[in-house]
């Protein structure tokens, strides 16, 4: 019984549609925001449509990869194809009322979706589609959301983008100095627009012509 119902939430992809959930609702609260009740629907329903969609169009192929799931979606293919369509229509209606950005990210992720049985047959383009994918859906769309962004999380980012630059190889170390001059930017920040349409904006000038020192 516990096998069957573990087999059933992972084989169905109603496990990772939760695990996007979830990372939204994370991302929600890391930018300041309360996770909103469409935007988890959302989420959670799409990431469930599109998996269903590649799990039934691709179920021969994954005999070999992924037997015992292939297995479980040939047995259950009437339910897992009722499953997405209903996925696809909740997706649908919260995108609609989340507003463009969010009908934006679900065309970004269900085309990359679509194109997917094709994509991840191609040598390295798997991992950075499918990690654009997530990341648009967990990271970017709540950021958005999330209006308006607080100073504390766009410094947090801007932070780790100093780090990430400075690791970087020395072709793309030059362009920490952009986070490094948005990142000290920030620690000075003064609510108004001058300060954002002055220093935040020259802030990003600045470090983008210091990479040319």
């Amino acid at each position: 019984m516990v096998t069957r119902t573990l087999d059933a939430l992972a084989f169905s992809s109603l496990w990772v549609a939760a695990a996007a959930a979830s990372l939204a609702a994370a991302s929600s609260r890391s930018f300041g925001g309360a996770p909103r009740p469409a935007l988890l629907a959302f989420v959670f329903a799409g990431t469930l449509a599109v998996y269903s969609v590649d799990r039934l169009r691709d179920v021969a192929r994954d005999r070999v990869t992924a037997p015992a799931r292939s297995a479980w979606v040939e047995r259950h293919r009437s339910g897992v194809a009722g499953m997405a369509a209903i996925a696809a229509l909740v997706a649908g209606v919260c995108g609609l009322a989340l507003g463009p950005v969010a009908v934006a990210t679900a065309v970004l992720a269900g085309g990359l979706g679509a194109f997917h049985r094709r994509l991840k047959h191609v040598p390295f383009a798997k991992a950075p589609y499918v990690s654009a994918a997530w990341v648009a859906v967990t990271v970017v769309l709540p950021a958005a959301l999330a209006r308006p962004l607080p100073p504390s999380a766009a410094l947090g980012c801007a932070l780790a983008g100093s780090a990430a630059g400075l690791l970087a190889p020395r072709p793309q170390r030059a362009l920490a100095s952009v986070a490094i001059a948005t990142a000290a930017a920030l620690l000075a920040f003064r609510p108004g627009e001058r300060y954002g349409l002055l220093v935040l904006d020259g802030a990003l000038a600045l470090g983008a012509l210091w990479t040319f020192v």
